[in-house]
Formats: C-alpha cells, sequence, structure tokens
C-alpha cells in the first residue's frame, strides 16, 4: 500500500491507495483544513506555529497509516512550501521531527500531474481540447491541452486563499473586493498566458477542492444532482448574487461546501477570469487531480507500473 500526503496552501490530505495489477484504488481518505498560508509573515516565512502545525499533522498522518501493512507515505508539497523564503528550514525541521522527506512540486511539476490525475475524466466526457485549471489556495496551474497532449503548461502564484487573505477583510467580498481581485486575477492570467484564445464549444477543465466546491454548489442550487459540467454565466450570476442577497447564498455554500465557505467566491472570481481570457463559456469539472497524478508517478518510480 502507499500513502499520499498533499500538503496544500489550504488543507493537507493524506489517500492510502491498494495497487493490484498496477491499478491504485484508495481506500483511505484523510483531510485536515490546516490553513498553512495563514501562518506566513511579511517576510514570506512559514511561521514556528504553522511548521509545528504541518508536523503535528503529519504525525497524525502516521499514526493512522500504522494500521495499513506494508506500508510508505509519500508526502509532497505545492506552493504552501514552494512560495515561502524559508523551503529548506521547513523541510528539515520535518525530517528531523517525523524523519519524512516532503518533495516540493515545481509550478510545472504540479501542472502535469494534476491534468494526468484529471485525463481519464476529460477523455470519458470527449473533451480533445481545452484549457486545464487546478484552482489551489496558493497558486493555480494551467495546461493548454489538444488531443489528450499536453502543449504547454504553467503555474501562477495566485489563488482561492492568498485572493482572500489580500482583499477580503470579512467572510465574503463586497464589490470593492470583488473589483480588485477580478483585476489581479486578471493581470496574472495574462501576464502568464499559455496556448491560444478559444472558441465558446471548447471546456476549461478544472480540479481542486474550490473547483468541486462550486460543482456542488451549482448542483445545489440548480437541482441538477448529476451535473459534472455548467455554463460560465453560473459564476457571473453567483458574484452578482454575494453583493445583492448574500444570505441565501451563504445558506447555500454552508449545505454543501463549509470548509470553503471564505475561498469559493474568490476561486469562482479566478475561473470567470480564466474563462474570460480564454474566450470559453463551458467548464467542466473532474474529480481527478494531482494526488491522482502523483501517485502513477509513485508507481512508476516503484516499478508497480510500466509504460
Amino acid at each position: 500500500m502507499y500513502g499520499v500526503v498533499d500538503i496544500g496552501s489550504n488543507t493537507i490530505r493524506m489517500v492510502v491507495y491498494h495497487v493490484e495489477g498496477g491499478k491504485p484504488a484508495a481506500v483511505f481518505n484523510k483531510k485536515f483544513p490546516a490553513g498553512l498560508a495563514d501562518y506566513i509573515d511579511d517576510a514570506g516565512m512559514l511561521s514556528d506555529k504553522g511548521i509545528a502545525k504541518l508536523i503535528g499533522i503529519l504525525k497524525d498522518f502516521e499514526k493512522a497509516s500504522s494500521a495499513f501493512p506494508d506500508f510508505t507515505l509519500y508526502p509532497f508539497a505545492t506552493a504552501s512550501l514552494r512560495n515561502i523564503g524559508n523551503t529548506t528550514a521547513v523541510l528539515n525541521k520535518v525530517k528531523e521531527e517525523t524523519g519524512l522527506d516532503i518533495q516540493v512540486l515545481s509550478g510545472y511539476g504540479e501542472a502535469v500531474f494534476s491534468y494526468e490525475g484529471a485525463l481519464p475524466e476529460i477523455r470519458s466526457a470527449g473533451i480533445v481540447k481545452g484549457m486545464f485549471a487546478d484552482i489551489g489556495g496558493g497558486s493555480t496551474e494551467l495546461v493548454y491541452f489538444k488531443k489528450g497532449e499536453i502543449k504547454e503548461a504553467n503555474s501562477i502564484a495566485i489563488g482561492s486563499l492568498n485572493l482572500y487573505k489580500k482583499y477580503v477583510s470579512t467572510i465574503f467580498p463586497d464589490s470593492k473586493a470583488l473589483r480588485k481581485m477580478e483585476k489581479k486575477a486578471l493581470s496574472r492570467i495574462k501576464e502568464n498566458f499559455i496556448g491560444e484564445k478559444l472558441s465558446p464549444s471548447e471546456h476549461l477543465c478544472l480540479v481542486g477542492g474550490t473547483a468541486r466546491a462550486l460543482l456542488y454548489l451549482y448542483r445545489d442550487i440548480t437541482g441538477d444532482s448529476g451535473a459534472s459540467e455548467y455554463e460560465v454565466s453560473f459564476l457571473y450570476r453567483l458574484l452578482e448574487r454575494i453583493c445583492e442577497k448574500p444570505e441565501s447564498l451563504i445558506r447555500a455554500i454552508l449545505r454543501t461546501a463549509p470548509d470553503r465557505v471564505h475561498t469559493l467566491i474568490p476561486g469562482a472570481v479566478i475561473i470567470k477570469s480564466l474563462a474570460e481570457m480564454y474566450d470559453l463559456t463551458k467548464i467542466f469539472t473532474a474529480s481527478g487531480g494531482v494526488r491522482d497524478g502523483y501517485i502513477y508517478h509513485i508507481l512508476r518510480k516503484e516499478a508497480e507500473i510500466h509504460e
């Protein structure tokens, strides 16, 4: 069995996989809302409290993993540790306290693993060309793909949690904060533009906790419980509603994704900005992502599968 620990800016999650015939199947899934981005100081360093929280969660995961036979734990980090100034010191402290070696993914590597993890669902949906985005707490990974192949990939240092921290002073943004977030998101996407403008018939394919929370919210509001895609116009209505009728929207979010109550709207701003920049009107959300891509990377490394 193999355990993958995904150390993100907003959450830390462990997934345990049983592998048979080269195919991994998740048998255990546990998430902690760590909020490591809240422990980054003005100098861009993860604080001692943040490091202690990370180590405490990893130790809890190690205890939980003792229930599984023949088990190896593989932790990796994304923007949570990639974009701080004391990455090496944090990794050394974690190694000292837990014995674990955390692999810090590059932005490009994260984008590739996220896309590979979602690719089976993208293919099953019949999508052959479009933009792919992994909306995280501290970064957004982008992939421009054609016929299932990655043509370009990039990482933008903007995510749902760091947008929230910078521009929102309460739980939800007001109209002024929304405008500031939209301006920042469009600016960052334009600076890091990859691929090409696409046609409205093509898709923006999404993964990540915020993307899934938005899909759950769409299902709750529309009653379409089986939906895996929706029109970008839903996000326009959502952002209008948060300013005009926030109470009913707050209740809907608390029903569907209470742990994303503060990051869902900033995430929606990023997604809407991506759709605008690439002229896309359709959004497809996959359940797979970086952890699924990473476990395949581990299995190739351990010679469990051959490609």
